[in-house]
């Protein structure tokens, strides 16, 4: 008799073999992954090593000597034709030397007069009568700053746009070096006098400008705070919070709320769901990598964004093909992708935590859910998972890992999750209306954002310090173990 066929994607055992059809992945998925029969993460544990190998990169200058183009034709190479352990060694190898040239191999900044015309890479942001700003001069990014009437005009710029000025360059501080490099800013800039416009940007930019506008234009009604926070949890323009805003969500551990991340590229997918599902397949997967591109765009282009928008057009990928892969796997290639592209991800903290809390979303969500009670699995589970993923780096680039943020995420989280899914189309429509009716549409907006905040206010100001948070700590890993025992451990005799 003929063997019955075997559908793609599974497997067949017969003794100690096992064959595996085709799913649809490109052959060096399929042999990278599955070769050999102890295979535990191996993309997470190739990203960690590339993203370590990068950061040893940044003292290594002799390696700046290799095009960045020859590097990565050679990453290339290996994972199409080779097996794992020779792709592993020469994508380690490959980061350092793009670690190298991305840290090593940039552009000077001008030192002295720098006038020239300008392109503003996000909006100016005022306060204390200093306008901040990051430029592009000549192909090199500034940390600009204008004082008194220069500041109220440069204000009046849009990211995006050029513009004509008078400034002054010198080179980076060694203190900022650490926190302007990663985002590819080599100088600074003191603008002297803003002359005229010179033009708008282009259409891709001219567009994610008209969105944000919409936004604050359709967040209008709201009082000058919740407005802030509305932004920063909609398209993470958090530029305008008030300090006492920013730390009081950063110690209660809901600061992640504002950065932009998969959760919003996931929203926003839902909220275009309804058009892209009426497309056929390739018209739909092609508009769904627009979309979450033209998403990345509208939100800056943070490193929190570009690792969900990765991940989202990887799974988009997956699912056009008609397999279903490790969410881990699917993590890891769109991360490295991320890195291979931009090196200096490698030296961005929100980058880290990015990745860091989805990987713990995606392989400790399910574990925890099972060892914690039913009714505070499925909001509880997830916090502590991202918590546990990210404590390494919060704690050695913060110094806090605040045990409230537990209880804040199981009431802030689902709040927040509600204005990023309905946020950006109210807004968008709320816009063109007036005053009157645009107040009806964002009230109750308005309302979940402040008990976002008034959750992250309460909950620094009970959060425990010190020994306290440490002992707090203690307790949850005690009851986790706990119920992890319960679960595990059957009793010897059970009666009849």
């Amino acid at each position: 008799m003929r063997a019955p066929p075997i559908d793609a994607g599974r497997e067949t055992r017969s003794g100690d073999v096992v064959e595996r059809a085709s799913s649809g992945m490109p052959r060096w998925y399929e042999t990278l992954t599955h070769s050999g029969r102890h295979h535990v993460m191996w993309w997470p544990a190739l990203v960690f090593a590339v993203w370590v190998a990068m950061r040893m990169g940044g003292h290594v200058p002799v390696a700046a000597l290799f095009p960045r183009w020859l590097v990565s034709g050679v990453v290339l190479t290996a994972f199409v034709t080779c097996r794992r352990v020779m792709a592993t060694v020469v994508a380690v190898i490959a980061a350092v030397a793009l670690g190298a040239h991305a840290w090593h191999n940039v552009t000077p900044p001008v030192v002295g007069a720098c006038d020239g015309v300008i392109r503003l890479i996000d909006d100016p942001v005022v306060s204390a009568n200093v306008a901040r700003v990051v430029v592009e001069l000549r192909g090199v990014r500034y940390s600009a700053r204008a004082y008194g009437r220069h500041s109220v005009s440069l204000a009046r710029i849009n990211a995006g746009e050029a513009v004509t000025v008078r400034a002054r360059c010198s080179s980076l501080s060694a203190r900022d070096v650490a926190y302007l490099r990663p985002r590819h800013v080599v100088g600074r800039m003191a603008i002297i006098a803003v002359g005229e416009r010179r033009d708008a940007g282009s259409a891709l930019l001219r567009s994610a400008r008209w969105v944000r506008t919409q936004v604050a234009q359709g967040a209008r009604t709201m009082g000058a705070d919740e407005q802030s926070l509305f932004t920063g949890l909609v398209i993470g323009d958090d530029a305008r919070q008030p300090r006492a805003m920013v730390e009081a969500f950063r110690a209660s551990g809901l600061g992640h709320l504002c950065a932009v991340s998969g959760q919003n590229v996931a929203y926003v997918l839902v909220a275009f769901g309804f058009l892209l599902r009426r497309l056929r397949p390739v018209p739909r997967l092609v508009a769904t990598i627009l979309l979450v591109g033209w998403f990345v765009v509208v939100t800056r282009v943070e490193p929190s964004v570009v690792r969900a928008g990765a991940m989202a057009i990887a799974t988009a990928w997956t699912f056009h093909r008609g397999s279903g892969h490790k969410a881990s796997d699917i993590l890891a290639i769109s991360s490295l992708v991320a890195l291979f592209v931009d090196p200096m991800l490698a030296w961005s903290v929100g980058f880290l935590l990015s990745v860091s809390a989805s990987l713990g979303l995606v392989t400790l969500s399910a574990p925890l859910a099972r060892v914690i009670p039913s009714p505070l699995a499925h909001v509880l589970a997830p916090a502590l998972a991202a918590q546990v993923a990210t404590a390494p780096v919060a704690l050695s680039t913060f110094g806090q890992l605040p045990v409230i943020a537990l209880a804040a995420n199981c009431i802030a989280t689902p709040l927040a999750g509600v204005v990023m899914l309905v946020g950006l189309p109210v807004t968008m429509v709320a816009a063109h209306l007036p005053d009157v009716v645009a107040r009806l549409c964002i009230t109750p907006l308005e309302i979940l954002v402040r008990v976002v905040w008034w959750t992250a206010t309460v909950a620094e100001s009970i959060s425990p310090h010190g020994v306290w948070n440490v002992g707090a700590w203690l307790a949850v890993l005690v009851a986790v173990m706990w119920r992890v025992h319960r679960r595990c451990v059957t009793p010897l005799w059970q009666p009849m």
